[in-house]
């Protein structure tokens, strides 16, 4: 069982056994192209940081130092689902 005092879990939650195992599978395959590989990091970085800050695109893309047009654009570029508004997690 894992507890955390966030309101979801990080692969910074995980005991360091599975970050291991996790750090192996993440490399990319034959069939990976860079182009997906940072298309699927940006998107998770993105995902991350949006539930960082409550869905709040204004806060999100303040902290991530582009404009909240940019933010939005990429957000429906890598199909990433506005989702409802909460207080953010600091």
């Amino acid at each position: 069982m894992i507890f955390c005092q966030d309101d979801y879990l990080d692969v910074q939650h995980l005991p360091a056994e599975i970050w291991e195992c996790l750090d192996r599978t993440a490399a990319p395959t034959k069939t990976d192209s860079l182009q997906d590989a940072l298309r699927d990091f940006e998107k998770k970085y993105i995902q991350n940081a949006l539930r960082r800050h409550g869905f709040h695109r204004r806060k999100t893309a303040e902290a991530l130092g582009i404009g909240e047009a940019t933010l939005y654009r990429k957000m429906k570029e890598l199909g990433i689902a506005e989702e409802k508004k909460s207080e953010a997690v600091s």
